[in-house]
């Protein structure tokens, strides 16, 4: 079976649970997310069509089309919330940096294949790293720049950078988080962070939005209290519930068991890439499906998290769930992509994928 038609199905599953949820919590949200699934699924579909060797001739120009994009939100885009992250146009808006990602993975891709060995190519390597990483944090949106930095590292870890220069980029790396800590985290990200180390001193502030997400996914319990019946959701004590806490709103409608179903979606999703990245025969293709694989899992590990108060809040979407058209569609992309990268069927690139992935 083709895997564009096993993608398409899971997306389809997917639709479901993100449709019946946003009816109860979020009915004014419903038409538009319907509208993202089935042009998603024409993206998806369409895609994964084109042959992967025309997806990496253009990944250059796409990603530099992307963070001309990025520029572009900060004279035009629409601020909401301190954050500028979105353009409009007319009738909607939507999220380049959403859009970037799998052109970001696919262009690094690229450069990673045609060897990270010497230093001139790793310099040029890490300004496409940093530019629209750098442009992403400072619109600004952490969560996304996360997603941004681990796609870059998934690259990195799967090309043949040398041993020693892995280990002087996780100094520089640890070196580097920690200066950010002082100089370039605002103080809403690190009270963030205050408030999920010490929950209850923040309970009513900064702390407000974990401690109700816990609350609805704890009330949930095994069944849940019944699409329509959610209080935190309902009577609007969760905040961005059908957004940044899809889960929990899942979790506490549908309870323990619509939590496990959603887990055992992801599982079928990741399964479905994992194959994907151990028969395709270009090293180029694996080396782009790890970074895909690692972006995705990355984003729903800790979507996941944040609404069990496993990590510190952050404001990223639940993928191919959460309310929101320019996640839905850019995550479809980046399956589309991904099943035209199964096609690959002869080696085409310098570097070998790294033997222990």
């Amino acid at each position: 079976m083709k895997q564009s038609v096993v993608l398409l199905g899971i997306l389809f599953l997917f639709s479901l649970i993100s449709l019946l949820v946003l009816s109860s919590i979020s009915p004014q949200s419903l038409w538009s997310q319907a509208i993202a699934f089935l042009i998603g699924g024409v993206v998806l579909y369409m895609s994964a069509r084109l042959p992967f060797s025309a997806w990496k001739k253009f990944a250059i120009p796409l990603l530099l089309s992307v963070i001309f994009l990025f520029l572009l939100t900060f004279i035009l885009g629409k601020t909401t919330k301190g954050s500028t992250r979105w353009i409009s146009f007319g009738i909607g808006q939507f999220q380049p940096s959403q859009f970037g990602k799998p052109m970001y993975a696919l262009a690094l891709t690229i450069l990673a294949a045609a060897s990270l060995k010497k230093p001139k190519k790793i310099a040029k390597f890490f300004g496409y790293v940093l530019v629209p990483a750098g442009l992403v944090f400072f619109q600004p949106d952490l969560g996304t720049a996360v997603i941004y930095v681990t796609i870059a590292g998934a690259v990195i870890l799967a090309s043949d950078m040398p041993v020693q220069y892995l280990l002087g980029l996780l100094i520089i790396c640890a070196v580097l988080g920690t200066l950010s800590w002082f100089v370039v985290l605002r103080d809403y990200q690190r009270q963030r962070i205050y408030s999920f180390i010490h929950p209850d001193q923040n309970a009513l502030h900064a702390g407000y939005n974990a401690r109700q997400a816990m609350i609805a996914v704890g009330s949930g319990k095994i069944f849940g209290r019944g699409l329509g019946h959610g209080i935190q959701s309902g009577l609007k004590f969760l905040p961005e519930k059908h957004t940044d806490f899809f889960f929990s709103s899942i979790s506490e409608e549908l309870g323990l068991i619509g939590g496990g179903i959603v887990l055992v979606l992801y599982g079928m999703l990741f399964s479905v890439l994992h194959r994907i990245m151990h028969t395709a025969r270009d090293p180029v293709s694996k080396i782009f499906m790890f970074a895909l694989i690692s972006g995705l899992f990355a984003q729903t590990a800790i979507n996941i998290g944040m609404n069990i108060g496993l990590l510190p809040i952050t404001g990223i979407t639940l993928p191919l769930l959460s309310f929101g058209g320019s996640s839905v569609v850019s995550t479809c992309l980046f399956l589309g992509i991904a099943s035209s990268a199964a096609k690959t069927a002869k080696p085409g690139s310098v570097v070998e994928f790294r033997s222990f992935l």
